[in-house]
């Protein structure tokens, strides 16, 4: 079984972290099974090719895992090759300075995760307030939908694995900027 994407989420953002614009895709859970819809993984890489543009870093943290996933739509999506492939040299690596233990806080224990990083170097920022807090249970969410077994308000909850999304990727923005603070204090 393989990690499908289907939703993501883009902070547009200048170089001092200021941010632009933000741009996000979630795909419709009936596609999945609906054989006249377009497959939801090309309309993932549709979409993005008309959000994420042909210059400026892609800055991911654990960017390996988004690769990855980014890789294997090129193996599904070969006319998207080119595109997909253009997009992996572009790739920062948020991790890398907490991985590295070029950067650390007690707060982050013995994690580099960026579970673990946010609230070390910026404890204002939380989930908390969030109905879908972290990934697994978006993901869980996600295959529940596709599967016809969610319960829930579907209209609602889309609008809960947005926001979600778009919280983990702004905290990526609250990295970068932290980081570019320190590298600015040298």
């Amino acid at each position: 079984m393989s990690q499908v994407p289907f939703q993501y989420s883009l902070h547009i953002t200048d170089s001092e972290g200021t941010i632009l614009e933000h741009r996000e895709f979630l795909a419709r859970p009936e596609d999945f099974s609906n054989p006249s819809a377009v497959d939801p993984r090309l309309q993932l890489i549709q979409q993005l090719r008309e959000d994420i543009g042909d210059q400026g870093s892609i800055i991911a943290y654990h960017a390996s895992f988004e690769k990855t996933r980014l890789v294997d739509l090129a193996k599904s999506f070969p006319n998207e090759r080119e595109f997909i492939e253009s997009l992996l040299p572009r790739f920062v690596d948020l991790l890398i300075p907490f991985k590295s233990g070029w950067y650390y806080k007690p707060e982050m224990g013995a994690s580099a995760s960026i579970k673990s990083v946010l609230p070390a170097i910026a404890p204002e920022f939380s989930y908390s307030d969030l109905e879908i807090g972290n990934g697994g249970l978006a993901s869980n969410t996600f295959l529940a939908m596709i599967q016809n077994i969610f319960e829930g308000d579907r209209p609602l909850t889309n609008k809960n694995l947005l926001a979600y999304c778009e919280r983990d990727t702004e905290g990526m923005v609250v990295i970068y900027r932290h980081l570019l603070a320190l590298v600015n204090q040298l």
